[in-house]
Formats: C-alpha cells, structure tokens, sequence
C-alpha cells in the first residue's frame, strides 16, 4: 500500500517544506475577478444555425479524464485512515478533488492545507456544500485567498459555513452580490439581513 501512496504523491512537492507554513499563492487580477451571480431571468441569445460538432480528440480528452478519475478513485477507495491523510497532504490534484468530498471530513482540513494548493482549486472546493466547517475556517484565514470575491462569495453561499463568519464575509462583496444575497431564501437570513444592510449603507454614502 505504501508504494500505491508514493505513486499518487505530487513528485516535485518540496517535503523539506513538511510542518512549516507554506506561502500562499498571489492572487492575480483574474483570480480576484468575480463571476456575476446568477440570474433567474434567461437571457436570449441568437445562435448560428451551423452547428460545430465537437472533434473526436475532445470526446478522447474528456473521456481519458473520466477514466483517470475512476481509476484513482478505484485505487484509493479502500486505504487505511493514515494513507488517505498522506494523499490528503501531499496529493496529486486528481487525488485531491476525490478526498475533499471523502465521508471522512477530518481529509478536508489536509487536503486545503496541502502546500500545491492553488486559488482556482480552493474556490473549487469553497463552493462544495459538503465541505468541512474546518476546512471552511481555514480558508477563510487566508488573507490572500480571501482577496478574491468570487472564493468570498462562494463561502457566504455555501450552506456547511457557519453563520456569524458569513456574515463577517458580507461586507467584502460589492453590490452585485449583495443584492442577490439580498433575494427572498436565497441564502440563510441572518446572511440576507447582513446584504441588505450593506444596501442601504451603500444608498446611504
């Protein structure tokens, strides 16, 4: 079992690294953009009637991910407690994306502290509902993930955050999310309150 570990272990990760705090990574520009919120309102587009059959070496692409994916799963499915945590510090990304959503949520904490996790893939993983509430708080005490209002905005939405650090989170957004936040159950209402009072401040100054 412990080669089958090695295998699925990031080979350039600097292990010389292990029980130091590891820099996070600087967001740039594009990562601290954020996605406009989702509407219910379907907006009408015209399409070209000339439809683009997709390319058989994308169908090739995608299905090689699917399979990869299976196979690891397959592979790591029935480790022992401390395997899954080695995987879970020092994993591939393919390992990672299937321990942050293991039954077991004491991996998720490992898996966001794993030293080659980059912002796109922790905004990946704030927006899973299943995610741990230490993972969560974990996230949210990084001052440069926490630089991106997209990672934000996920975390305010996210139903496993806890409510009071959520609401502490409201005031980095900017109008656009506050007012769906704002929307009648779109979110828990003490985080609805904290949105609609940056409304009215905002109206206010």
């Amino acid at each position: 079992m412990v080669e089958l570990v090695d295998t699925l272990i990031d080979p350039s990760l600097d292990f010389g690294m292990v029980g130091k705090p590891f820099p996070a990574k600087v967001a740039t520009k594009q990562d601290t953009a954020v996605k406009e919120p989702v509407h219910s309102e379907v907006v009408k587009q015209e399409v070209s009637s000339e439809q683009v059959e997709p390319s058989p070496s994308d169908d090739a692409e995608v299905t090689g991910k699917e399979t990869e994916s299976s196979d690891v799963y397959a592979r790591i499915k029935n480790l022992s407690l401390p395997e899954k945590q080695k995987l879970a510090r020092y994993g591939k990304r393919t390992v990672r994306q299937l321990l942050i959503r293991d039954p077991n949520k004491n991996l998720h904490r490992l898996v966001v502290g794993n030293p080659d996790v980059g912002l796109d893939e922790i905004t990946e993983y704030s927006a899973y509902p299943g995610l741990s509430k230490e993972a969560i708080e974990f996230i949210a005490q990084n001052r440069t993930w926490l630089a991106s209002r997209q990672l934000v905005f996920n975390l305010v939405r996210n139903p496993s955050t806890p409510v009071e650090l959520a609401v502490r989170l409201v005031p980095r957004l900017g109008p656009n999310e506050w007012r769906w936040l704002a929307r009648p159950g779109a979110v828990r209402e003490p985080i609805a309150a904290a949105a609609r009072r940056q409304i009215i401040e905002g109206s206010l100054s």
